[in-house]
């Protein structure tokens, strides 16, 4: 009987680490929908009664460049504050206006209901927005791929629980009491947001890289233009996508008017709005669970992206021929429902071919100008057909109508022209494998990427192999023969372990263990070993012997094979192989499937000095990778006990966990001690400097240790702020190094902003450094010189020291000079 671990892994496809990140994000974005869903129930049922639905058309144009304006700031602002801090200022200046709406509705007075419904859709798009930016620090993009489906379950949730809310609210308390209801289940976010912020790597928010790149710019926009205008694929999705956003004005349009002359009552309206919001909810997530993975295998992505404008065109025709309340909610209900479900998945899919370098860059430009042009163009259409040529609402759906039509066979044209983009895509290798969600592969799609194994080349095999890693086998079964006979030995391996990976029991059969070819049996016999495991002296003595192969294939699936089976005798072998590039990787997955129990044995062959380098220097990354308090403990206690190099990965591994597990104590003191460390190492390096150029000829042997002292001493300037990085936002002390070292306009600002974030005694260790290191003419306090008795005495300091490198180039130059008269140099005498 399976395990509910095992249980929720095999049927949600979430780890169990993965869990409460799950439920914590599903639930913040479960009460964003709640509060946008009341809040947008009560903006439309208050502006339609009081206003009037002529008004509308003007409200989409006036959206459209509030969101235009709104993004320009925000997109600076997370530069500038921080993601964290920038969703907490949001939150609480969302609630202290939904307060502020609360009491002045009292005196209805037009303006704010104009306010209501503009602030109402920026602040649904800015939560959303900052909740996805937030996840995608939470989940690295391996766990995103998997669990952002069950998350966004959450904001399906969040409309039916907001929905009903709302049909409850407004019928026994009033229209406006639900915004008091919406300011709380904002503050409620607050609340979540400070425990989902202890699994986000950095205090900050954006990496440091993406920071420096402005979100929008006229440079970026006119790039995307002739990237869409040279591709025919990118060009068909534009036109969808805008089509579609005009016709969804067009449907909240009519939908509002017909409701807006259905009721004479603001709460009666209000409590209508949050029932339909409701069974769009209900339908969305029922349609998504039940049906939207059927109909993408079966019927592929055409039938996807074609639902929405032909459910659309059947409702419009219905609205046209009469225009009720029923048919005004069956409109809507289409939209919404398949908007949120099939229609979202579809498009997605239609991404997949466009290379990855672009990928990001085009979905930020649909956002930004698609998105807009398409609301603004759809306020210009509606307000001339209603303004102006003042048409019923039956004649606005005939409209709607003819729009849908080119809708459908815009989808026809897009969803030919995606084979063919795949198709280019699958050749050019332009699609990654962990961008690719197989399960909701339609036939025509799968059946490309499928036939790819029946290629000539070898690489193009492995690449369509990669490609499928995330299906089971049973949908690629009929070609496991072929692939397993294949000529070349890394198909053959590759065929192997991707059934092992599926714990498929085709690798049992006598035509893998006995095969003709002896590596491939012997990688299919490493295989076998971890489905019929028991444990015995000779199985073990077998997967030694495997872990030993000479052929690196045999040797990477019997180190999975150890790994899978948890064989603590197998420890040591698996850290001694760290050292082979070629089975690093697998051997550290390896190692991190014992978890706690193999941190012990990391620390120790980490300090045994009798431990090859090449193994020692490979597990600071390992012990990283634990996520573990101790490991980071280990990692901490022993910098500066080793040489040069080691220290530098015990720097990095320190980094890498203070990012991906920022709940993790640091010491504080000791880093603290370390950077007065390295301080001191980069006085001594830069006295060195000064005195071999003052004291010794420009040969080439004192010229290579010139340069060596330079490129430490630079290098020390790193280690010092990989140090602060770890007590302080690694964000913004990346972002600083990057400037001063990168950007010299921005070098002054970098450190008046360092300045101010340090305490007292760093700011006294590491401004003075900074400055000495980019300017050190103007530089104030830097370190003091020391003063050498002779070339030899900085030769022998060399020596004695742990760096590799200057202790070599320094061994070459000793006994080569004597002590010649020194130039005169103010500091401490050293010799």
């Amino acid at each position: 009987m399976s395990s509910p671990r095992s249980f929720i892994e095999r049927i949600f496809d979430v780890r169990q680490r993965e869990v409460e990140r799950v439920v914590l994000a599903s639930t913040y974005l479960l009460l964003i929908i709640t509060s946008y869903t009341t809040v947008k129930a009560v903006r439309d049922s208050l502006f339609v009664t009081n206003i009037g639905p002529s008004q509308l058309p003007y409200m989409y144009l006036l959206i459209a460049v509030a969101m235009g304006l709104v993004s320009y700031v925000y997109s600076r602002l997370v530069n500038r504050i921080g993601l964290y801090r920038l969703i907490r200022a949001t939150s609480l200046f969302a609630i202290s206006h939904l307060v502020v709406f609360w009491f002045v509705f009292k005196s209805e007075s037009s303006i704010w209901f104009y306010a209501l419904y503009v602030w109402a859709s920026l602040f649904g798009s800015i939560t959303a927005s900052q909740f996805w930016l937030l996840s995608s620090h939470v989940f690295n993009p391996r766990e995103a791929r998997r669990v952002f489906a069950w998350i966004g379950v959450g904001g399906i949730l969040g409309g039916i629980l907001g929905g009903g809310l709302t049909s409850i609210v407004a019928r026994w308390f009033g229209t406006e009491s639900l915004i008091l209801i919406a300011a709380i289940t904002m503050a409620l976010t607050l609340a979540l947001l400070e425990r989902i912020k202890s699994f986000a790597p950095a205090e900050a928010g954006i990496p440091h890289e993406e920071a420096r790149k402005p979100a929008e710019s006229e440079g970026g926009t006119v790039r995307m233009l002739r990237e869409v205008r040279r591709s025919r694929h990118l060009f068909l999705m534009v036109i969808l996508l805008t089509v579609g956003v005009i016709v969804e004005a067009f449907v909240d349009y009519e939908y509002k008017f017909v409701a807006k002359h259905s009721f004479t009552s603001k709460d009666h309206l209000t409590a209508f709005f949050g029932t339909v919001s409701f069974y769009i909810g209900l339908f969305s997530l029922l349609f998504q669970m039940l049906l939207t993975s059927r109909i993408l295998k079966r019927f592929g992505v055409g039938w996807a992206i074609v639902l929405l404008p032909s459910g659309l065109l059947a409702a419009s025709v219905t609205l046209a021929l009469k225009p009720v309340l029923w048919a005004a909610a069956l409109l809507q209900l289409i939209d919404g429902g398949f908007s949120y479900s099939i229609h979202r998945a579809g498009t997605e899919l239609l991404y997949l071919p466009i290379p990855p370098q672009t990928r990001n860059a085009v979905k930020g430009f649909i956002d930004m100008f698609v998105d807009r042009f398409g609301r603004a163009l759809g306020g210009v259409i509606l307000l001339f057909l209603t303004a102006v040529l003042a048409l019923s609402v039956s004649s606005l759906s005939m409209v709607a109508c003819g729009l849908l039509i080119a809708w459908i066979a815009v989808t026809v044209a897009v969803k030919r022209e995606y084979l063919h983009s795949f198709r280019r895509a699958l050749k050019k290798k332009a699609i990654e494998p962990e961008a690719l969600q197989v399960r909701v592969l339609d036939n025509a799609t799968f059946k490309t990427l499928v036939t790819a194994l029946s290629s000539n080349d070898e690489r193009q095999i492995l690449y369509a192999m990669d490609l499928l890693s995330n299906t089971p086998p049973d949908r690629w079964r009929q070609h496991i023969q072929m692939l397993i006979q294949h000529p070349s030995s890394a198909v053959r391996a590759r065929t192997i372990a991707l059934l092992t990976e599926w714990n498929d029991a085709s690798i049992t059969r006598e035509e893998f263990i006995h095969h003709p070819d002896y590596q491939t049996a012997r990688i299919a016999t490493a295989s076998v070993l971890s489905l019929r495991w028991n444990g015995s002296l000779r199985a073990c003595e077998l997967l030694t012997e495997l872990m030993n192969d000479p052929s690196p294939e045999v040797s990477r699936q019997a180190i999975r094979t150890a790994g899978i089976v948890e064989i603590e005798d197998a420890i040591p072998l698996l850290i001694q192989k760290l050292a082979d590039k070629r089975l690093r990787p697998e051997a550290r997955e390896a190692l991190l499937k014992f978890g706690d129990r193999v941190i012990p044995e990391l620390v120790r062959r980490l300090s045994a000095h009798d431990e090859p380098v090449s193994v020692r220097i490979r597990i600071p990354k390992a012990l990283a990778f634990t996520g573990r308090q101790h490991a980071a403990d280990a990692l901490l206690d022993s910098l500066h006990r080793f040489d040069y190099h080691l220290d530098f990965a015990l720097m990095k591994a320190l980094n890498r966990m203070r990012q991906n597990w920022p709940a993790i104590a640091i010491n504080e003191d000791r880093v603290s001690g370390a950077i007065n460390k390295e301080r001191e190492d980069y006085a001594r390096l830069r006295s060195m400097l000064v005195w071999l150029q003052l004291n010794v000829a420009g040969d080439r042997a004192s010229s290579l240790l010139t340069r060596a002292l330079r490129e430490r001493q630079d290098q020390r300037l790193e280690r010092v702020f990989r140090l602060v990085a770890l007590i302080y936002p690694p964000h913004d002390i990346y972002s600083i190094y990057y400037d001063c070292k990168v950007k010299p306009a921005l070098r002054a600002s970098a450190v008046e902003f360092l300045d101010n974030l340090l305490t007292a005694d760093l700011q006294s260790t590491v401004v003075p450094l900074l400055e000495d290191s980019f300017d050190p003419e103007t530089a104030a306090g830097g370190p003091e010189p020391i003063q050498f008795i002779s070339t030899d005495a900085v030769l022998e300091i060399l020596i004695a020291g742990s760096d590799p490198w200057l202790k070599e180039i320094a061994m070459h130059l000793a006994g080569r000079y004597a002590a010649p008269e020194p130039a005169p140099m103010p500091g401490r005498n050293v010799g």
